[in-house]
Parts: C-alpha cells; sequence; structure tokens
C-alpha cells in the first residue's frame, strides 16, 4: 500500500499523504485555473481546415505518441505491483 495509516493514541486515525498523491494534488490545483478550451487555437484550426489548410504532421504525431508512452512506463508502480497500462 502506497501509504500509511496509523491509529493515534486518542483513537482517531492519522494519515500521511504519499508524494505521488500530493503530486498530483498539486497538479490538479495547478490545472484549475487553466482555460478548458483554447478559443484562439480552435479558432486558428478552424481557418485553417475551411480553407483547406490544415496539415497533419502525422511524425510529430508519433513522436508525441511513442514519448507519452516512454513517460507512462516511468510513473511509480500501483499498490498491486503493477503499472495501470499492464493488461
Amino acid at each position: 500500500m502506497g501509504s500509511a495509516q496509523t491509529q493515534s493514541k486518542s483513537g482517531s486515525a492519522d494519515v500521511q499523504i504519499t508524494g505521488t498523491a500530493r503530486q498530483m494534488a498539486n497538479l490538479e490545483q495547478a490545472v484549475k485555473g487553466l482555460p478548458e478550451v483554447n478559443d484562439a487555437k480552435v479558432a486558428q484550426i478552424s481557418s485553417a481546415i475551411a480553407n483547406g489548410t490544415y496539415t497533419v504532421d502525422s511524425h510529430h504525431i508519433a513522436n508525441q505518441l511513442i514519448q507519452m508512452e516512454q513517460s507512462l512506463k516511468d510513473l511509480p508502480q500501483g499498490a498491486d505491483g503493477e503499472n495501470a497500462d499492464a493488461d
């Protein structure tokens, strides 16, 4: 189990948050302030599609997917000893 829970003398439980949980909470706070949609980017892409000038860089997308996959492999393992993406 990733976090420890102990019983204090008063009978209440003391909970310790793991570093990963703390990092997730910090990231959640950082993301809350961001807009859900980048309106300028949507307008730019919509215009390019309408004008027939929108292009997809398949090599860039493939490289980004590979980089994301490698990053996911570096994440700490779950309590069951397996990564979340393991089948």
